[in-house]
Parts: C-alpha cells; sequence; structure tokens
C-alpha cells in the first residue's frame, strides 16, 4: 500500500466482495505457492508474510508438506486463520485436528502462529485480531556514528 487512496481502494474492493457458493475445495498449498511467488515481486520489505485462511484440509492441487524444498518459501512467515465450522465444511475428526494440521503442515517461520474463527459470522473479528497480533513486532533501528564519536 503505497498512500491511503490506495488502501481505500483495496479496502472498497474488498468489502464489495462476496462469498460466492463453490465446490468443497481447499487449495493450501496452491495459495502458499502463488502467494511466495507475488512476494517474490513485491519490493524489498523487513517481513514478509502471507496469510493463509481456511476451512479444511488441502484437497485440492500441492499439499502444504509438498513445498518443503519450495525455494521462493524461504524467508516468508506463513500464519494461519482457521474457520471452525459445523455445516459439514472444513469437520473433520474434530476442531483441535484442523488447528493441529495448520500448526504441523501450514504456517511456517519465525513466530508464525494460526488463529481461529467461530464461523464464519467471527471471520472478519479474527482476521483483525490476526493482522494486529502481525503487526506488533519491535522495530529497531541502527544510528550511524562518526569517526568522532558523536550521533550527528
Amino acid at each position: 500500500m503505497t498512500d491511503a487512496a490506495v488502501l481505500g481502494s483495496v479496502a472498497g474492493a474488498l468489502r464489495a466482495t462476496e462469498r460466492q457458493p463453490a465446490p468443497p475445495s481447499t487449495a493450501l498449498g496452491t495459495a502458499m505457492a502463488v502467494g511466495a511467488q507475488v512476494l517474490e515481486q513485491a519490493p524489498d520489505c523487513w517481513s514478509a508474510t502471507l496469510d493463509i485462511s481456511g476451512d479444511g484440509k488441502s484437497n485440492t492441487g500441492p499439499r502444504p508438506q509438498d513445498l518443503g524444498n519450495l525455494a521462493a518459501l524461504d524467508g516468508i512467515t506463513i500464519n494461519g486463520l482457521v474457520v471452525m465450522t459445523i455445516d459439514g465444511m472444513g469437520e473433520g475428526p474434530g476442531p483441535e485436528d484442523l488447528v493441529s494440521y495448520y500448526e504441523t503442515l501450514v504456517i511456517r517461520g519465525p513466530d508464525a502462529f494460526v488463529e481461529t474463527a467461530d464461523g464464519f459470522e467471527d471471520y472478519e473479528r479474527t482476521m483483525r485480531r490476526k493482522l494486529l497480533r502481525e503487526i506488533k513486532a519491535l522495530a529497531v533501528g541502527a544510528l550511524d556514528t562518526p569517526p568522532s564519536g558523536k550521533p550527528q
């Protein structure tokens, strides 16, 4: 995001987007690989983070565990947002199972974590919490000291 106008444009596009019914399909590995390619083309940044959200295990495309040697993922932190549902989507042996799946196979990198939404109606609140957690980082700068020993 380069300025308030760009941010407003992206926010408007996201607000206007509605979830479309589709056959159950979760392509977590594809999302990770495509996201890594997009980050490779982006300007340098002190932290590269992908946010992977889903209500089920990967069942389309490459599996997250098959991307272990994908060089594009080096240096990228991947955080997860698990959407727990009871309507048949995303259910497995239990809620802990899907969270464990994300913790074991999806997230990676320094301080990677998983947040859990209690259904799609809780997604916005959980995404806000996750984004705030991601941007709460200590930034330390460097001060050049000239040969005299006094900061300029």
